[in-house]
């Protein structure tokens, strides 16, 4: 068995088997995501997303030879101090890169018939050089590679990791006009693949459906749960304290991740004499949180934390949070929740997404009602007993996210896809 160092960030190594020369399923195996971006520095070395990190690589490189990405393309060069806490270098004669144009920074770019022209293009050539593709959606390229491994008779596999009509209605008001076109594409596209892996157990597959053969596995990453961390947790929750965290994951330059509601909630906490603080982990520009914040008078009780490198860092950060407060309107998967609940960390989410899945009906309320929320977190400070036993419930929940369970139902079903590729040569 083959065994190669893949260096993925300053000082970060990890062995990831790339398997049995004689064994693996595919030779040349292309991932393409189009919502993922490739990031340059000045010294000529490429990045990619802090998620995207060895773990995450080795479901695939356990069944390819060699794995290809496909990711849109800015082509600018940022200072390589800026990037290595954010960003994982690539540095692995196994991993090769594919360039896509840049189709979501404007209107323009995303309807500019030439970019979508030089993307297949780029598609066409990193398709023909596999011999099985895994496609996330949804995204504009990964709708073009779908049409370009049919006409070409490439066995294609479909991750679905999000709802397009979602992230663009509650996204702009030209998101709004784009979310029902885009919604109808992406439910006919997934309904008739072949292989469909959905990151969620029922959401997903009930807003897109399909005819092929499907399996619900959630993209997160959990390689173990200390068996410590919820007597750590019990104890936090029996302190007696001043002020309570309040935590929020989710990206500072969107609307609906519930930036605002939380620090509306905190207002109406802290009028009724209960003392909380809002702390913000996420990319972006705070400026207009900060405003918002000042002009409800609470603008010392918000912190921003901008962004940790995925793993140890973010869970550290949970585990100083009381309470993960997540008012989003937009969720198909719930990875940070997933990632608190192994912390034995009380999380409170929204009913009409992914949430709804992993947290228990009483951490739910309707995205906007901001009264219900304020109960919820009342409740949960006032009633320590209570804290402590949603604490407990979400650690014992999040053992059924372990690598060790996931990576299994994700493997079999690759064999599965392995058949298709089989038949097609």
């Amino acid at each position: 068995m083959e065994i190669v160092i893949i260096y993925l960030g300053k000082g970060y190594t990890d062995n990831i088997c790339i398997g049995c020369i004689e064994d693996y399923m595919f030779e040349r195996l292309l991932f393409i995501y189009g919502e993922a971006r490739l990031i340059h520095d000045t010294n000529g070395n490429s990045y990619i997303d802090s998620i995207f990190d060895s773990t995450f690589w080795s479901r695939y490189f356990c069944i390819a030879k060699t794995v290809s990405i496909c990711f849109r393309d800015n082509n600018e060069r940022i200072p390589s101090e800026s990037v290595e806490k954010k960003w994982r270098i690539i540095d692995c004669k196994h991993i090769t890169t594919y360039s896509l144009f840049e189709s979501t920074d404007s209107l323009h770019a995303f309807l500019s018939p030439r970019r979508k022209m030089l993307s297949t293009i780029t598609l066409k050539s990193a398709i023909s050089e596999s011999d099985g593709v895994i496609i996330r959606l949804p995204s504009m390229a990964g709708k073009q590679a779908i049409n370009v491994c049919k006409k070409n008779h490439k066995p294609y596999l479909v991750e679905v990791v999000g709802d397009a009509y979602a992230s663009l209605h509650y996204h702009s008001s030209y998101g709004k006009l784009l979310a029902p076109i885009e919604y109808l594409r992406m439910r006919f596209q997934i309904k008739y693949a072949k292989y469909v892996l959905y990151v969620s157990e029922n959401f997903l597959q009930n807003r897109y459906p399909t005819n092929g053969i499907s399996i619900g596995c959630p993209d997160v990453n959990i390689e173990k749960i200390d068996s410590n961390i919820i007597y750590k947790r019990i104890e936090k929750i029996s302190e007696q304290k001043d002020t309570y965290i309040l935590g929020l994951i989710g990206s500072l330059d969107v609307n609906y991740r519930g930036h605002k509601i939380l620090l509306q909630v905190i207002k109406k906490l802290h009028d009724e004499g209960i003392s909380c603080k809002a702390r913000f982990l996420g990319p972006g520009d705070p400026k207009r949180w900060e405003i918002y914040s000042r002009k409800l008078n609470i603008n010392e009780r918000v912190e921003f934390c901008g962004v940790l490198p995925a793993g140890p860092a973010v869970l550290s950060w949970i585990d100083d949070v009381d309470i993960l407060v997540m008012p989003t309107k937009v969720e198909s998967l719930g990875r940070a929740v997933i990632e608190a609940m192994s912390r034995g960390c009380p999380v409170i989410g929204t009913k009409t997404t992914a949430l709804n899945e992993h947290l228990n009906d009483k951490c739910l309320f309707m995205p906007d009602d901001i009264d219900t929320l304020k109960k919820m977190i009342k409740k949960m400070i006032i009633n320590k007993d209570y804290m402590k036993k949603c604490a407990y419930e979400n650690y014992s929940n999040a053992y059924k996210y372990l690598n060790s369970v996931t990576d299994k139902v994700r493997m079999s079903f690759f064999k599965i896809f392995e058949e298709e590729r089989k038949t097609s040569k």
